[in-house]
């Protein structure tokens, strides 16, 4: 994730949740900070990133080659007009989610679950799991997150919306992913644990 200040300085951290391949080395070769979170989990890396970070914007993104950073620009540009947070939306690239999501998950599973989402937090955002937003410093201080799954996605979207926050959408370009092993991702698990959750928390 990135960290952009009043100043535009930007930090790199990398939330480190038991990387095998390499990746962290290069990460720190290349400047990142990197930091090591011990309880395993999306949501716990993404929530110890955040908490890690220091800047007054916090950009999110997987560091699996699947979200084109040259676009965190867009975040800011609608963070500065005056968003608390903003969601990226891979349907609206959709030869990108082609590519990138499968079949099932992008026909079926993220547009229910997001469908459901919008129904029960009074949110518009089109894509509850997209991986890659911002948020300022001052918005994730009003936000109570305890995730550490999947279900992290959903959880912020709809924390945010309680809040009263105003949230922010754009269009991302998505790639396959780089990654050699098999995603974390079980649709079919990680699916039902956003719709408990949903269905607890709404």
């Amino acid at each position: 994730m990135w960290a952009v200040d009043a100043e535009e300085s930007i930090e790199v951290v990398v939330a480190d949740n038991g990387s095998t391949d390499g990746s962290i080395a290069l990460a720190e070769k290349a400047g990142a900070r990197v930091v090591s979170i011990e309880r395993r989990g999306y949501g716990s890396a993404i929530r110890s990133g955040l908490a890690s970070a220091l800047g007054d914007i916090l950009i999110i993104g997987d560091a699996d080659g699947q979200h084109d950073f040259s676009q965190i620009g867009v975040f800011v540009a609608r963070i500065d007009k005056g968003f608390d947070m903003v969601v990226g939306s891979r349907f609206d690239d959709p030869a990108g989610a082609k590519r990138s999501i499968p079949w099932l998950n992008r026909t079926i599973g993220a547009p229910a679950l997001s469908a459901i989402g919008r129904a029960l937090s009074g949110t518009d955002v089109r894509d509850f799991h997209c991986g890659y937003r911002a948020i300022t410093r001052r918005a994730l201080e009003r936000l109570t997150l305890t995730c550490d799954g999947m279900e992290f996605a959903t959880e912020m979207i709809v924390r945010a919306s309680q809040a009263d926050l105003r949230i922010g959408q754009c269009p991302v370009t998505t790639r396959p992913a780089g990654r050699e092993r098999p995603p974390h991702l079980r649709p079919l698990r990680d699916g039902l644990r956003h719709l408990a959750w949903m269905v607890r928390n709404t």
